[in-house]
């Protein structure tokens, strides 16, 4: 009898070990996944890494390319609450087969002062903002005069997706690259405002053609927030448009 409750401790714990590795590296392991399908992404659309860019004059036009999954794959940590109120989350990425969807992705972001470079895509759903940066179809085109803003997770890493969006500071640049054009924005300021706030921050009437990168903050708890609280913004202002042949 000692014997057989000997067996039977020795198999729990080594269940519960595995069980605990598991969730130790699993993780890692979609983090791996993540970072393999963005830079996959990248490297069909012709990208150059953005550390080796250095004079804006030398970026090469991206491809326009579309990108299909399964709709379980590539899960961001936290993105049931994450999500942004304001994206629209339809159908429209769906093909015949409704466990696999499609992403348009038709540009690149680059933020050179912190080595950010993630592709863009043509909507902000749960399923773009897995593998790119969302621009959100209700407002303007990148390089028109209005509010184009662009969508990201947080990320819980340093170095993934917007999770040192808080690092840019004004006068950096921030580039959207496209199969025409290079449009070079200058960050003129980052505001944190209450979710409930966004969507009038979004329509909020300008003269000048401005990006705003949207996403959670804080980075962390603190006494009296949780993260995803907020949303920080982060405005840049169009100063050049190069053309890309």
């Amino acid at each position: 009898m000692k014997n057989k409750i000997n067996i039977i401790l020795t198999v729990l714990a080594a269940v519960l070990l595995v069980l605990g590795l598991y969730l130790l590296i699993k993780p890692y392991w979609q983090n791996y996944l993540q970072d393999g399908k963005i830079n996959e992404v990248l490297e069909e659309m012709g990208t150059v890494a953005t550390e080796q860019i250095e004079d804006s004059q030398e970026i090469a036009p991206v491809k326009e390319i579309e990108v299909t999954f399964s709709a379980d794959q590539y899960v961001v940590a936290g993105e049931e609450w994450e999500e942004f109120p304001s994206t629209q989350d339809t159908d429209t990425t769906a093909t015949d087969d409704q466990n696999i969807v499609r992403v348009n992705t038709y540009a690149r972001l680059d933020i050179p002062s912190i080595g950010f470079s993630m592709p863009v895509a043509d909507e902000a759903t749960l399923y773009s903002l897995r593998i790119s940066i969302g621009h959100h179809a209700s407002t303007a085109r990148i390089g028109a005069v209005g509010n184009a803003v662009l969508f990201g997770h947080r990320g819980y890493r340093t170095g993934r997706y917007f999770n040192e969006v808080h690092k840019i500071k004004p006068g950096d640049e921030i580039r959207i690259v496209t199969k025409d054009n290079t449009y070079i924005y200058e960050m003129v300021k980052s505001i944190d405002i209450d979710p409930s706030e966004l969507w009038n921050k979004m329509k909020e009437p300008t003269d000048k053609a401005r990006v705003i990168l949207v996403s959670c903050t804080p980075l962390k708890n603190t006494k009296n927030l949780n993260r995803g609280d907020l949303r920080i913004l982060v405005y840049g202002e169009l100063k050049k448009i190069i053309p890309l042949g």
